[in-house]
């Protein structure tokens, strides 16, 4: 297993160094150039909603509280449903780069500025717990401590993230997603 891992840790930074050189302005960093399709971001948004979260989480949301679990997911994905539907090519139209830049767009300054604390709250979160997820599957998986595992994770996945940047991640998120999906696959079977 952690032969595995390594290989795949040397091939995801081999993704985002390898992007490291097709990078050549901030918004090929942040927007992938804004050049990547539909089947692309939407495998990258997958990878980020089908997660433990959304599968063991909800599964064992569901044991203890019932169906009604499945609201949770549910009412989730019927707003990405509406975002792509109704939303996501105004915001594109309107040439931002972040949200704080759409609220600055649509409606003012103020807005964005508070849009912006609350991201990087928001973030901080959620990715120190991706950072402790992947750092306890390491950890297990490789017979390390836990704080050697979160160096090592978290310097991954950081290198790859600020190597490659937006394309980087896109490539990435759609290797875990297709690792989601057999998975899955392999757990219905």
């Amino acid at each position: 297993m952690t032969l595995l891992l390594i290989i795949y840790a040397i091939a995801i930074i081999g993704v985002g160094f390898f992007d490291y050189s097709r990078v050549k302005n901030f918004d090929d960093f942040i927007l992938a150039g804004r050049k990547r399709g539909t089947m692309l971001v939407a495998a990258s948004i997958l990878a980020s909603v089908i997660g433990a979260s959304a599968t063991i989480g909800v599964v064992q949301l569901a044991f203890t509280k019932g169906a009604s679990a499945v609201l949770w997911l549910g009412s989730g994905a019927a707003g990405l449903l509406v975002a792509a539907v109704f939303v996501v090519r105004r915001i594109r139209d309107t040439g931002a780069r972040t949200l704080a830049d759409v609220a600055q767009t649509l409606i003012g300054t103020n807005c964005a500025r508070l849009i912006t604390f609350i991201i990087i709250i928001a973030w901080t979160g959620i990715i120190a717990a991706q950072y402790i997820a992947a750092a306890k599957i390491v950890a297990s998986c490789c017979d390390m401590s836990y704080a050697a595992s979160l160096l090592i994770t978290a310097g991954i996945i950081t290198a790859y993230c600020a190597a490659g940047g937006q394309l980087s991640v896109l490539k990435t998120d759609l290797i875990q997603f297709l690792f989601i999906i057999v998975g899955l696959a392999l757990t219905l079977f």
